[in-house]
């Protein structure tokens, strides 16, 4: 990953999410692009990054990038975060390989927080994927799906269908 090497390399800062970083922690799976959590604050450095790099932005909103690549390189999306968010992920933030380099990715609670926000928000094949992404991730990160703190992510950000879903899948009330 060339990109991401240079961006541990800048002064800008990034945490693994998506595909990869469910990958890098165990769960065997294939994605087409990176996807990084960043801070709001550093949009327009972001910006500037990734155009210097032949990158082209191809959708945005408040919490969305998403950048073209050049040819031969992996698509980015960036979720833009606020500083709170960002200071409570980056706190529990991992080193994890992803290939040969070490990077930091969001711990995997928070991981399966934001598959349960995307799930909301993205009905279909997508969230089918992000289900299978919460099973595997509890199973192959040892996450109690009945503690109290997975309860409650799952309790703030599932809808109504993935809390039933959650309930009958790890047999826990909710």
């Amino acid at each position: 990953m060339y990109l991401l090497s240079q961006v541990q390399s800048s002064a800008l800062d990034a945490l693994l999410i998506g595909g990869h970083a469910v990958i890098s922690y165990g769960v065997p799976r294939s994605t087409f692009d990176l996807d990084l959590l960043v801070r709001k604050e550093q949009r327009e450095s972001w910006r500037t990054f990734m155009t210097s790099r032949g990158y082209t932005l191809f959708h945005e909103s408040d919490p969305f990038q998403q950048w073209t690549p050049p040819t031969g390189e992996i698509a980015v999306d960036f979720m833009l975060v606020d500083e709170p968010t960002w200071d409570k992920m980056r706190a529990s933030a991992q080193i994890v390989q992803l290939g040969s380099l070490p990077c930091l990715a969001v711990a995997p609670i928070h991981l399966v927080a934001l598959k349960l926000h995307a799930m909301k928000f993205r009905p279909g094949s997508t969230a089918d994927k992000d289900w299978r992404d919460i099973v595997e991730l509890v199973r192959a990160c040892n996450l109690d799906p009945a503690s109290p703190e997975l309860l409650a992510i799952v309790r703030r950000y599932a809808n109504a269908s993935t809390l039933t879903r959650y309930a009958t899948h790890f047999h826990v009330q909710l």
